[in-house]
């Protein structure tokens, strides 16, 4: 038998001692304890010990020893909560509230902007409508101003 077939088994024989395993584990582990006598020892020897656990008279603790052991098991009942128990969660909290509110106010303030923005595009092409002439040319000089235009439109402007 090889070695880590004579591991794999050795980790089984308690469970199967014990009645635990499964029909193929318990089957393979069968097979494998007819032809492997290193493993048949250790299961005997796993079985001889168990015998002698059981064998074992319990021993009784003093009454001291189980006053002591009732009286803390009822302290440990009685802690009372502190604030460090609430401190993680608190900050959690009020971190992903902080974090909500800044996104929130980021989110207004640059809807606003935007408004202000469409304002102010909406509020310049009005006043360009205002004026008799939409184009004005800042120059009175109109043998300045033709020539300008000569190689961009196909008509004189006047």
């Amino acid at each position: 038998m090889s070695a880590e077939n004579c591991d794999a088994i050795s980790d089984l024989l308690e469970p199967f001692m014990d009645g635990e395993l499964a029909l193929p584990e318990r089957e393979a582990v069968e097979w494998h304890l007819r032809d492997c006598a290193n493993c048949r020892q250790q299961l005997g020897e796993l079985q001889e010990l168990g015998d002698r656990l059981r064998r074992l008279t319990p021993r009784m603790t003093s009454a001291a020893l189980a006053a002591r052991v009732r009286e803390s098991l009822d302290l440990a009942g009685q802690k009372p909560v502190s604030w460090q128990a609430w401190a993680v969660p608190i900050a959690t909290h009020l971190s992903a509230v902080l974090i909500g509110l800044g996104i929130g106010y980021w989110i207004v303030v640059a809807s606003s902007q935007r408004e202000g923005q469409t304002r102010e595009l909406l509020a310049a092409h009005v006043r360009s409508l205002m004026h008799e002439q939409p184009t004005d040319i800042t120059s009175g000089d109109p043998h300045r101003v033709a020539p300008w235009f000569a190689g961009k439109l196909d008509f004189a402007p006047s």
